[in-house]
């Protein structure tokens, strides 16, 4: 028997233009309404215009702001009351437990997961990526709240390793598979956006790169001239925007002007645009996880460069080991793959079972959350405890990191001003 009118409270990293995270988002909202019935939705986001436009979700309430942004203390009472007044807290999906970037992006997704245990709501996660956490104070946050949690769920063997090592329970922890395989892609690929742009070849190979510290730049430059100089054009994919688009244009400057007509950068307008495009193209060469799914699902023959163990992970699961090429050290024999992949593409067969299993694992996700609401499981005092202190602690320490982040912005900008005026 299904629910009725739950209230949840998704928060991952969203509305932020990521287009993977954005499809993580669609994937949650649209697993929750297949298992819950008429669930009222709301999702925390760092732009309530980005999540109803790029990724396609309508019918949804949204509370604006990351903690501990100025957005957030702006709408924190909206934070609290939502998480307060959910029946079910959705932590997830997406790689958003690890210290990586910031110390904030944890705390910021395990702090409505506080809320809902000092309330005595639901709390799950679903699909979730953990890993790397290096901070002692947030592997015991980790420990603590995800301990506590009523179904925790990630999505591959090493996030699973993590939580462990962090002192989780590990009869606790279920590995699943990432929300985004549970996605129909032939529904969002229907309408695309994406125009053929300035190409003036017959085949086109697509790139999907990020910044990273061991990316082989002088490599990849000679792949993309051999390329070129084979009659190939080149699509440039950005899968953030800003990041991406001027990394890209970096890789262009270093390249003969004469292949001008022949590369372009592209930047979806939504999602159901990101995942058409790459229809356009013969091959990809992806760096980023969900590239490499979103591939996959579509039968496009790619090469992965795994920046990170989540990439190297979903391809050995898929049985696709043959599609890694290293980060740090990219040669022409890649030039020569990718040539060889266009010329004779290669079964799908063996890969399209293995996704069968994958999806199928992807929608238990979804069939978990909904056995946890039937439930209706008694949840202790020391829940309650361990939430309000925690709680307690997150406010405490996001006071002192704004306080701090607006007197060093402040002091930049006292230094800069004297330094213009003694010119």
């Amino acid at each position: 028997m299904k629910n009725n009118g739950i209230k949840v409270l998704m928060t991952g990293f969203f509305g932020a233009g990521n287009v993977g995270d954005e499809a993580v988002c669609r994937a949650v909202v649209e697993g929750l309404r297949k298992v819950l019935h008429n669930p009222q939705i709301s999702i925390i986001t760092r732009s309530s215009d980005q999540t109803a436009s790029f990724a396609g979700i309508t019918g949804v309430q949204t509370i604006q702001g990351f903690y501990p942004s100025l957005d957030f203390w702006r709408n924190s009472l909206r934070h609290l009351i939502a998480a307060a007044r959910s029946d079910l807290i959705v932590v997830g999906g997406g790689g958003i437990l690890q210290d990586v970037h910031s110390w904030t992006t944890t705390a910021t997704h395990l702090l409505p997961a506080c809320v809902g245990m000092l309330f005595g709501r639901m709390v799950v996660t679903v699909g979730m990526g953990v890993g790397p956490l290096n901070n002692p104070w947030l592997r015991r946050l980790v420990k603590d709240i995800c301990c506590l949690m009523d179904r925790l769920q990630v999505r591959d063997e090493s996030s699973r390793k993590t939580l462990i090592d962090c002192g989780v329970i590990s009869d606790k922890v279920a590995v699943t598979a990432d929300v985004v395989l549970s996605l129909d892609l032939s529904v969002l690929s229907n309408n695309s956006l994406v125009s053929a742009g300035n190409c003036k070849s017959n085949h086109r190979i697509g790139f999907i790169i990020r910044e990273w510290p061991c990316l082989d730049v002088r490599g990849l430059i000679d792949v993309l001239r051999i390329l070129l100089q084979n009659g190939y054009s080149i699509r440039l994919f950005c899968y953030e925007p800003k990041a991406d688009s001027q990394l890209y244009q970096s890789l262009i400057n270093q390249l003969p002007d004469k292949f001008s007509d022949n590369l372009d950068i592209y930047v979806p307008q939504n999602l159901n645009d990101a995942i058409s495009s790459l229809r356009t193209v013969d091959a990809l060469v992806a760096m980023r996880l969900h590239a490499c799914i979103f591939a996959s699902m579509l039968g496009i023959n790619f090469l992965a460069m795994p920046y990170d163990l989540k990439v190297e992970q979903f391809i050995r699961q898929t049985g696709q080991v043959d599609c890694l090429i290293p980060l740090n050290h990219i040669s022409p024999f890649v030039a020569d793959k990718i040539l060889g992949m266009v010329s004779e593409p290669p079964q799908f067969n063996a890969l399209l079972d293995k996704l069968k299993i994958l999806t199928h694992t992807s929608e238990i996700n979804f069939s978990s959350v909904a056995d946890t609401v039937r439930q209706k499981a008694y949840r202790y005092y020391y829940r309650r405890y361990i939430g309000l202190l925690w709680l307690i602690g997150l406010i405490v320490a996001g006071v002192f990191s704004t306080v701090f982040s607006a007197f060093h912005y402040l002091r930049r900008r006292t230094l800069f001003r004297s330094s213009s005026g003694s010119r």
